[in-house]
């Protein structure tokens, strides 16, 4: 699997598992469980964060509100192209 990550989010990660002495990999596996429980419970909505996609192959774009690197792309398509 590989996962594009905006760069500020990654740079916590490894601020983080440096912090707890361990590797980026298992701090992104261990909130990855704790998120999918809080999305299996209801406490965690995508409400309000999905885009249509242009793309064949997906209906959405999900893009959180401070992933800001994703946003900023949303907002260039929305643009009037010359």
């Amino acid at each position: 699997m590989t996962v594009d990550l905006p760069e500020a989010l990654r740079k916590n990660l490894e601020v983080i598992a440096n912090k707890e002495r361990v590797t980026i990999s298992q701090v992104v596996t261990f909130l990855f469980f704790e998120t999918v429980e809080k999305y299996e419970r209801g406490e965690i909505s995508f409400r309000g964060c999905k885009h249509r996609s242009d793309s064949p192959r997906y209906d959405w774009i999900l893009v959180h509100p401070k992933d800001t690197e994703r946003a900023q792309k949303i907002e260039s398509r929305k643009s009037p192209k010359s």
